[in-house]
């Protein structure tokens, strides 16, 4: 029981490391990291005050069907023009897509706005936040600063380095078991027979 234990606790760490670099590549690329059609977003500006926050954490989903889409949805977009342009932009729909001979497009407002925003198209649509996630903006935000990254990067070698050792302990026990099972199995000398 203490091996598969062990063997599954080093998978789960394998699978968390490899998750969390193709989340960092995929951050430096310029792209949203995304697992499953789900984004985790954090609010950068003051824009959808007292609702979101600087600094919290949202759950995003893509859009599949632009029709999902109605007036006083959150949704994140990247801008296309002015001081919007090429950033990720959360804000409240204030009117619902319509259609026309160019494609799909609507409108959107920070409820802390005086102005709306351009209208942008569907297409510049990253996904429609399903809701605020309160427990890890408080937990990101905290490993956000320097002693919170030295944390978390000192709490992750040292797991990494306890399965390191965990898993060598095992090798090393089967080994053992191996030998231990080899010269069990082994067959004693017969004695040579005379004839009497």
């Amino acid at each position: 029981m203490r091996k598969i234990k062990s063997i599954l606790s080093g998978i789960i760490l394998i699978i968390t490391f490899i998750l969390v670099i193709l989340l960092f590549l995929t951050k430096i690329s310029g792209e949203t990291p995304q697992i499953f059609g789900y984004q985790i977003l954090r609010i950068s500006s003051q824009s959808m005050e007292p609702e979101l926050m600087i600094g919290d954490i949202i759950l995003s989903k893509n859009i599949d069907d632009i029709s999902s889409v109605h007036k006083g949805d959150v949704v994140t977009y990247i801008g296309e023009t002015g001081d919007y342009a090429g950033k990720h932009i959360t804000h409240e729909v204030i009117v619902e897509p319509y259609k026309t001979d160019s494609g799909y497009f609507l409108q959107t407002q920070g409820i802390a706005n005086d102005v709306s925003d351009p209208v942008i198209s569907a297409d510049s649509l990253v996904g429609t936040m399903l809701c605020k996630l309160t427990v890890l903006s408080v937990v990101y935000n905290f490993f956000m600063t320097p002693w919170g990254l030295i944390i978390i990067l000192g709490v992750l070698a040292i797991l990494f380095i306890n399965e390191v050792f965990a898993l060598k302990q095992l090798i090393k026990e089967n080994d053992n078991e191996e030998e231990t099972n080899e010269d069990c199995f082994t067959a004693p000398h017969a004695d040579e027979e005379t004839d009497n």
